[in-house]
This record gives C-alpha cells, sequence and structure tokens, in this order.
C-alpha cells in the first residue's frame, strides 16, 4: 500500500479559520530560525578585472600591479605581465604551470581557489617552456576568480610551489539564495527540515510559518485544531485500502485524486496525483547480438549499434550515449584494485575498487591506449591528448594534458608521456626529474621511471632503494617499472629485472614479446603466444592460475594479472575482494 504523506498543507490565500484549515500532516516550528546557504551564480558576464593576489604580496593590490614576492614564501618566477596574467614560464626541468577556476570571488580568503579549496576546478596544465595566459580562459564563464600555479616537486617537497597569481573579474553576478530551515517541529511533535523558498507549514502553535532565506518566517493566521478527530477508509491508487486517523492527511485516491481526511471525511482536494502503472514491452537485438526482451520500465541496455536506450511506455528511448557492449578488448591495463580495458571501438571500461573514480564502468573515447596507475588511470586520445581520471591527491590525474603524445603511463603517484617528438612529460609526485633527449617509450613505476632511448639505451630516475632505478648496460626494445621493480626485454627476446628481487625465470632462455613488472609477479608474452609468470608464489598463492592458450598482451597489478587473448577475449585471476577479475561482457 501506497498513501502519499505530505510533508505541509497547501496554505489558503487568505487563511482560514481553524475549524477549516487543512490539515495534512501539519508541520510545527520551534523559534529557531537558520541562515539561508548561498550558492553562487554561474553568470559571470564581466571579461574584465585585476591580479588580487600575488605568492607572498598581502590584499589589497592595488591595479595594474606589475611586481612580485621573491623567496622566503616563492620564487617569483612568473614576473613577467602579471597585470595581464600572463605567466612565461622558465624552463626549468620537471616545472608545470596549473590553472584553476572557482565560480565565487577569493578576496580575504587567503587567495586558494586551487583543487583542495574554495571548490577549485582544475582548467589546464602547461610544460616547462609553455606560456600559458588567463585571457585564454575567460570565455569560461561559470568562473569568477582564475589561480594560476607555478609547481615544481622534488623528493622533500611534492607540491613544489613556486609562485601563484590570483585573478578576478570586474563583475561577479551576485549569489542566488537557497532557503533552508531545519529544527522544525510539527504540532503533533514531529520533527521536519525544509529546504524550499515560499514552503508553507503550520506551525506547534497552530500559525502558519514559510521557509524563507533568513529561515523560518511567521505568516499569520491559524491553521489546524487540537480538538479536531478524524478517521477516513478508503481504496488509494494502486487498489489497497487504506485508513488514516490524522486530520488533513491527504492520499491519493483510486481516481489519481488527491483527497484529505477531515472530521467529516475524506475532501477532493482538487490535484492530480500519482500514474496508472506504466507498462513497458520492448525487444531488439543487444551489442552481443543476442535477442533480448525487457518488460520493466527504464531498463537500460546497449543495443547492436553500441548506444544505450531504456525501454519506455512507447518503446526503446535513446540515452544519447555510446555503449561498448560485446565489442572486443584490443588492450588491458591493470592498477592496484582495479582493471581498465580498451574495446576495439575505442572506449574504455574499468571494473574493480572504485573508492577515488579510478573505474568507471564506461569511459568515452575514442582512445588508442589506455595505462592503469595504482588509484587512478590515463588514456591517449586518437587527437593525442592525454586524459586521466581517479585519485588526484598529488596532482598524478589531470583531466587534460596538452599533447601531442604518441604514450602515457600511470605509475603509483605520478604519469609520465612520450610526446610525438619523442620528449618526456611527467607529472604528479615523483622522485627526480625526468631526462632530457629523445625517447621511444617511457613506464611510470612506484617513485621511480625508466624511459628507452632512441639508441636503446635505458635511462631511470627517481628512488633506487632496491636498485630499480639502476639498469643493465646495453641496449633494448622495451621496458616496465612497477612498485620496486623494474623488467627490461632484449632485442633477443630475453628479459632482464632489476630492483626488488621477488623470484626468476623458470627458465632464462626463455624469448618474450612482450614483458611487465608486477608488484607480486612478474609476467610476459612468450614468442609462442604463452603467458609466463614468476614471483613470490609462497606469499601470493592466489596468482598461480595462470591461464593456459594463446594471447597478445598481459598486465600486472598490485595482486591480480589480466591477459588478452589473440581472439580479443579477457582472462583475469589472482585477488578479487574488489571485483577486479570480473570483466565486463
Amino acid at each position: 500500500m501506497f498513501v502519499q504523506r505530505m510533508s505541509y498543507t497547501s496554505r489558503p490565500a487568505h487563511p482560514e479559520p481553524a475549524a477549516s484549515a487543512p490539515l495534512a500532516a501539519t508541520l510545527a516550528l520551534t523559534a529557531a530560525v537558520v541562515a539561508t546557504l548561498l550558492l553562487p551564480s554561474t553568470s559571470h558576464a564581466s571579461n574584465t578585472g585585476h591580479v588580487t593576489a600575488l605568492c607572498g604580496s598581502p590584499a589589497p593590490l592595488t591595479w595594474g600591479y606589475t611586481g612580485f614576492s621573491p623567496t622566503p614564501q616563492c620564487e617569483g618566477v612568473c614576473y613577467s605581465g602579471w597585470t595581464d596574467g600572463v605567466c612565461n614560464d622558465p624552463s626549468a626541468t620537471g616545472t608545470r604551470v596549473v590553472v584553476y577556476g572557482c565560480a565565487g570571488k577569493t578576496s580575504g580568503s587567503n587567495y586558494s581557489c586551487d583543487g583542495d579549496h574554495n571548490g577549485g576546478v582544475l582548467l589546464g596544465t602547461f610544460n616547462a617552456g609553455e606560456s600559458v595566459s588567463i585571457s585564454s580562459f575567460l570565455g569560461n564563464t561559470d568562473y569568477c576568480t582564475f589561480q594560476l600555479d607555478v609547481l615544481r616537486p622534488t623528493a622533500q617537497d611534492p607540491i613544489g610551489l613556486r609562485d601563484f597569481m590570483v585573478w578576478e573579474r570586474d563583475e561577479c553576478g551576485p549569489p542566488e539564495p537557497v532557503c533552508y530551515c531545519p529544527n522544525g517541529v510539527d504540532h503533533q511533535g514531529n520533527p521536519v527540515t525544509s529546504h524550499t523558498c515560499d514552503e508553507p507549514v503550520c506551525g506547534a502553535d497552530f500559525q502558519w510559518y514559510s521557509c524563507q532565506p533568513g529561515g523560518w518566517s511567521a505568516e499569520g493566521g491559524t491553521c489546524g485544531n487540537p480538538g479536531d478527530e478524524c478517521s477516513c477508509t478508503g481504496t488509494d491508487y494502486l487498489g489497497h485500502t487504506v485508513t488514516v486517523d490524522v486530520c488533513g492527511e491527504q492520499v491519493c485516491g483510486s481516481d489519481f485524486q488527491h483527497y484529505a481526511c477531515g472530521p467529516t471525511g475524506w475532501t477532493a482536494q482538487g490535484t492530480s496525483c500519482g500514474a496508472p502503472p506504466e507498462e513497458c514491452s520492448c525487444t531488439g537485438t543487444d551489442a552481443n547480438g543476442n535477442p533480448v526482451s525487457i518488460d520493466t520500465c527504464g531498463e537500460p541496455v546497449c543495443l547492436n549499434d553500441f548506444q544505450s536506450y531504456t525501454c519506455e511506455d512507447n518503446g526503446w528511448v535513446s540515452q544519447g550515449t555510446s555503449c561498448s557492449g560485446g565489442t572486443a578488448w584490443s588492450a588491458v591495463s591493470v592498477g592496484g584494485y582495479h582493471s581498465c580495458a580498451l574495446r576495439t571501438d575505442g572506449n574504455v571500461q574499468c571494473w574493480g575498487n572504485n573508492s577515488s573514480n579510478q573505474a568507471p564502468a564506461f569511459v568515452q573515447g575514442p582512445f588508442t591506449q589506455v595505462s592503469a596507475g595504482f588509484d587512478f588511470n590515463c588514456a591517449l586520445g586518437a587527437d593525442g591528448h592525454i586524459r586521466c581520471w581517479g585519485s588526484n591527491a598529488y596532482g598524478q590525474s589531470p583531466s587534460f594534458f596538452s599533447g601531442p603524445f604518441k604514450s602515457v603511463s600511470a605509475g603509483t603517484t605520478h604519469g609520465c608521456g612520450v610526446t610525438t617528438v619523442g620528449t618526456l612529460a611527467c607529472w604528479g609526485m615523483m622522485n627526480g626529474t625526468a631526462p632530457t633527449g629523445l625517447f621511444t617509450q617511457v613506464s611510470a613505476g612506484g617513485y621511480h621511471s625508466c624511459a628507452l632511448r632512441t639508441n636503446g639505451t635505458l635511462a631511470c630516475w627517481g628512488h633506487d632503494g632496491s636498485g630499480q632505478a639502476t639498469p643493465p648496460s646495453g641496449t633494448f626494445v622495451e621496458v616496465n617499472a612497477n612498485y620496486t621493480t623494474t623488467c627490461g626485454r632484449r632485442g633477443s627476446g630475453t628479459v632482464e629485472c632489476w630492483g626488488q628481487d621477488i623470484g626468476q625465470l623458470d627458465d632464462p632462455s626463455w624469448q618474450f614479446k612482450q614483458v611487465v613488472a608486477g608488484y607480486a609477479t612478474h609476467c610476459g608474452v612468450k614468442t609462442d603466444n604463452e603467458v609466463a609468470c614468476w614471483g613470490n608464489w609462497s606469499m601470493y598463492p592466489e596468482m598461480l592460475s595462470v591461464p593456459y592458450g594463446s594471447f597478445k598482451q598481459v598486465a600486472t597489478g598490485y595482486h591480480h594479472n589480466c591477459a588478452l587473448d589473440t581472439s580479443g577475449a579477457l582472462t583475469c585471476w589472482g585477488d578479487n575482494t574488489s571485483g577486479q577479475l570480473n570483466v565486463p561482457y
């Protein structure tokens, strides 16, 4: 049985005497008045503004301020052209500039408009040597304030703030009030909270009140009557018998009209309610080519045109989003407790632990590569730009990283990419700085990274506590770094690993066409297309279930691995406490 219990009664235009006032579960108020919650407007029409804060400089700043504050607060590395919000970023290795936007003004709020304060949204990231101007972001009228930060992390300073500037529009739209009135109590002692401006309620003193931006407001006029006695029995719109003994309580009747229980019985309220139960029936073919028949309204399905639909009373209704359904996989990457894979249609799907939004079920492409870090991911778009998602606690997951790039790698708390020119770019928290020169591949590990130069030699940097950043001499064709270990593949197909020793190859003469370093095990695809893994089996027995078959890629994670076979199907094995083995269909 469903009975719609109204949280307030409709207040008449002119309050009536108590005997005739409607009593639909009326609410009563305490004397508490609660301040209004304010939400910022998104109307920021003015494109003129001025600098309100520089690193280390107190407010207020005079208009046209061109100075900067050097150490100890900051280095003042972007002192040229501050009045236009321009940073000619020095070409120091490892430096980047990030720009944030905030909906409100930040004057008097320590000038912070970044990802951890005042609702900052990351709008852009720029590498060393790139010039960035606030004026290029003014077309985004959702933001009133822009903050430009110059970052150069080090092992001792993972954030590495070297300079910053705050720029605010001269005019921003006024905030829009939202009413919030808690701590109410009705005449029957029931608590009530209202979030709706002008919502009328009946108070504990049987007087009308309304919710206003300043809190509860007395409106005058009586409502309710403690002496009324009501008892009504009827049938609701679902066909269930309902009995009401509260004066004014409303139900949705079998004719889909509201009725209120009064001293003389039910009284029609003249408003519609409910709806006849929807009947839906849809048939079609899903993305796997299987017939599908749906009789539940609103149920989503991925149909054979790889578009999402819901079944409604008028048939299939497109949701306007792509879906991958059962299209084959083209690549897989494994993170800490989650997995991600690239479909042949260029879209990405992830599964497993999603505590930091690192495992969304669908990420719209097209992408050409995906790399899973510990609790974040980065993917290379077909346009050459990098997009990341998941945890961004250390700046490792920028939503957009301007390219063009030809490859990307996600590690534990940082990521790296190789540009189409062959230079390296890294971001997030890491030890050391990326080397200069030209490279064909880079791999981000725990707190170290390794890259393959165009001449086949390796360059590694970062934490080297287990020797993971000290590569062997000679040339390689592939390198893969993980938490405390790195593995490389020679041109002959043989594999060498260095760093923490978690186990040795069963047969050092095996030849591989791919190798990947992991936390619990290392794995590779041999030249005969079989997967071979080695590691600490005694500590991680769940990793023993290495699949048999013909494979073209394998990926390793914390305590689980996945492999892509030559038909485009995925197999995962190991720990499944977070559902990281549950490959989507």
